[in-house]
């Protein structure tokens, strides 16, 4: 009779096999909050190239037209002052970024515009370039962070891309009940219709922001339309509320039965990008001191910035 000797068999328990995935479980846990923060470095540098690129867009048409484009091509209901002979189709909330578009070499973009017609005006229907222009969403209006859906809509079929930037009014927002110093009076760079140059801007390019992100521009509170300029909401935004106040929240005004309180913020941890004047961008924390805040959204207030 031959002698076989036993095989030797290699193989886990069920305890050894639990264990083992628990430990690659707890990996992945260690793992994942890492891999958020690369992403999210990312996604922030993604977003400040954005702002650096439409700094330098302003600074280009600036040096071209010799001021800064309107934050809103024309006026609404106001009737006296610098609005008194507007027509209806003049009458257009237009955004500023429509004009910096053959300045970030998107003339192909900017000619979806019918610029003696523009959209959002009181007088006429939809023209198809203009519809084709605002149903378009380029990649340089939205931050990555940002989770708002692409669209809005916009009535009659019509789909209004959104965005995450907005320009910078000033300090003066929805704790101001008159209009007119809102649109047209404000002490920012951006206003309605009214265009100003750089040598309005007493307060210096370094200390002074132009651009800054917005969030939730699919929500009715901070609805963000990247091709329309409007107080409180689209891509005109002011600093009367603390920066990441959240929509609908802090100070506010109802002027279309929705609270909206004009505010900037972002996803990103603990505040939002910001571009100014000279083109350099910078990370403004949410703790930066309310006054710190406003100073440097005007651009003749006599303030400097100072990082808090």
């Amino acid at each position: 009779m031959r002698y076989s000797p036993t095989r030797l068999r290699i193989a886990f328990t069920l305890i050894e096999l639990l264990v083992v995935i628990a430990i690659i479980a707890i990996l992945i846990m260690l793992l994942l909050p890492a891999v958020q923060k690369v992403r999210e470095a990312s996604a922030r540098a993604k977003c400040a190239n954005n702002l650096k690129q439409m700094g330098l867009a302003l600074a280009n048409y600036e040096q071209n037209q010799k001021f800064y484009p309107p934050g809103r091509h024309g006026c609404d209901g106001i009737t006296n002052g610098p609005c008194s002979s507007q027509t209806d189709i003049q009458r257009n909330a237009a955004s500023g970024f429509i004009l910096l578009l053959p300045y970030m070499e998107q003339q192909n973009l900017y000619e979806l515009f019918d610029q003696n017609d523009l959209p959002y005006n009181q007088g006429s229907t939809w023209q198809s370039a203009n519809r084709a222009g605002v149903e378009f969403r380029p990649s340089f209006v939205v931050c990555p962070s940002d989770p708002s859906k692409p669209f809005v809509d916009g009535g009659s079929g019509i789909k209004l891309a959104t965005g995450s930037y907005a320009l910078v009014q000033g300090s003066v927002g929805p704790s101001d009940g008159i209009s007119a110093n809102l649109k047209l009076y404000n002490n920012g760079m951006f206003m309605y219709k009214i265009t100003l140059a750089l040598a309005g801007m007493t307060d210096g390019t370094s200390n002074t922001i132009m651009i800054g992100e917005t969030y939730e521009s699919d929500t009715p509170e901070s609805r963000n339309m990247w091709t329309q300029g409007a107080r409180h909401e689209s891509s005109m935004r002011s600093t009367n509320n603390a920066l990441n106040t959240l929509p609908g929240t802090g100070i506010t005004t109802s002027p279309y039965g929705i609270d909206l309180n004009g505010a900037f913020g972002s996803h990103h941890t603990s505040g939002a990008n910001f571009v100014f004047a000279d083109g350099h961008v910078a990370f403004i924390r949410d703790s930066i001191s309310l006054s710190t805040y406003k100073a440097i959204s005007t651009r003749a207030g006599n303030e400097s910035f100072g990082q808090e």
